[in-house]
């Protein structure tokens, strides 16, 4: 951390707070010191048109989808700290974490730092809804004073007020006029080689140069500044962080066709098991091994099932199955339901419903209770079936 970024950092923060800093200059349509939105919005800033290119899923470091609730998600095993955001059936995508303003949060244990990844990209979905009035205001960040890798709303751009991105040594990065109540696509883009910082709000691009950028928290906050509160009121969906420096083009096709999220199937799909790694008969408790498969193909997770039959008592209280890919990409874990096993063994089978798109790769498949999850001769690892429909 650069203390002279800190000491900046602070100014900026007590110049905010002992001046009543109003989030009026931030927000496009505000008169008279209060947020309005008119009838007709200021001009909008045009994107440039570019190609598009989504992605693949290498240097994927985090996906989330925001279709329940943040306490039912982990990170490399990790439980996700939590405090006042909620699953929110509104989301630009399913579902969305809402966060209320007054000290949500959503705690992720990734280290962003630049020592770690050079080159980085964040980007989200987000929905402002107020308040009219405030400090500084992030959607993703681990700030801890230096301007440090951080994505959301400020005014000391040199292009004013509006959505802007934390540069280092260049400070913001910006600024895009915030519209209350309207879903934006946003990214930033780290480069600590050749100095840059750039924003992308809905196809917008703003870049600064000479940014460099020091070391942050090694975690990183959803909805707030980890260490200056900056707190957001409004709804985040589908946050994604690449240790790579994406493309223009790969920005916009994620903007544009927005992949891995919940999709029903067509009428004239039907699911079918991909993988499938044992039979019931004979099992034993406290396997060596957790399943793992490869696919070739994207599917549509429908089903998946892990089995515990524990010397016919069956396991309860349920708790959690999930996927983590061959990447570190966590899928889940999501809540179970339970039914009967074999001989009306209670709570046996214990599955779930994701409806969420994976992509062709490896993976293991995940268990909050591992020691009752059976397993069998033929596989020696523990049982777990999925089903799905190709992509």
């Amino acid at each position: 951390m650069n203390t002279k970024k800190l000491s900046l950092g602070l100014l900026a923060l007590t110049l905010f707070t002992g001046c009543g800093f109003s989030l009026d200059s931030l927000l496009s349509g505000s008169t008279s010191g209060k947020t309005q939105i008119p009838d007709s919005s200021p001009t909008p800033l045009t994107p440039t048109p570019v190609s598009t290119s989504l992605p693949t899923s290498a240097d994927l470091l985090l996906y989330l989808d925001m279709e329940t609730a943040p306490v039912g998600y982990s990170y490399q095993g990790q439980v996700l700290e939590t405090k006042g955001a909620i699953a929110n059936a509104h989301g630009r995508l399913g579902a969305a974490w809402q966060m209320d303003g007054q000290g949500s949060y959503v705690k992720v244990p990734l280290d962003i730092n630049p020592e770690k990844y050079p080159r980085l990209t964040m980007t989200a979905w987000a929905r402002y809804n107020g308040p009219e009035s405030g400090g500084p205001i992030q959607v993703i960040s681990h700030d801890d004073g230096g301007y440090d890798r951080s994505l959301g709303i400020d005014h000391r751009s040199s292009e004013g007020a509006g959505w802007s991105g934390f540069a280092g040594s260049a400070a913001v990065v910006g600024a895009v006029p915030v519209q209350i109540g309207q879903w934006v696509f946003l990214a930033s883009v780290y480069d600590q080689q050749a100095k840059t910082v750039t924003l992308y709000v809905n196809g917008v691009r703003k870049q600064i140069e000479n940014a460099e950028l020091g070391t942050g928290h090694p975690f990183l906050y959803l909805g707030a500044n980890p260490s200056f509160g900056e707190q957001f009121t409004g709804l985040i969906d589908e946050v994604r962080i690449y240790g790579r420096a994406l493309s223009a083009a790969e920005i916009e096709g994620l903007r544009e066709n927005a992949p891995v999220v919940p999709v029903l199937p067509s009428p004239a799909a039907s699911p079918v098991k991909f993988f499938d790694n044992g039979n019931i008969q004979a099992v034993f408790n406290g396997a060596s091994c957790a399943p793992t498969f490869t696919t070739n193909k994207d599917y549509l997770l429908t089903e998946i099932y892990n089995y515990h039959w524990n010397d016919a008592k069956g396991q309860a209280p349920p708790g959690q199955i999930g996927l983590k890919s061959s990447t570190g990409v966590v899928y889940g874990p999501w809540e179970v339901s339970t039914r009967e096993g074999q001989g009306g063994v209670p709570h046996a089978y214990w599955f779930a419903n994701p409806k969420v798109l994976i992509p062709a790769g490896s993976y293991t498949v995940t268990d909050s209770h591992p020691q009752s999850w059976s397993y069998n001769a033929a596989s020696g690892c523990s049982i777990s079936w999925l089903t799905g429909i190709p992509q």
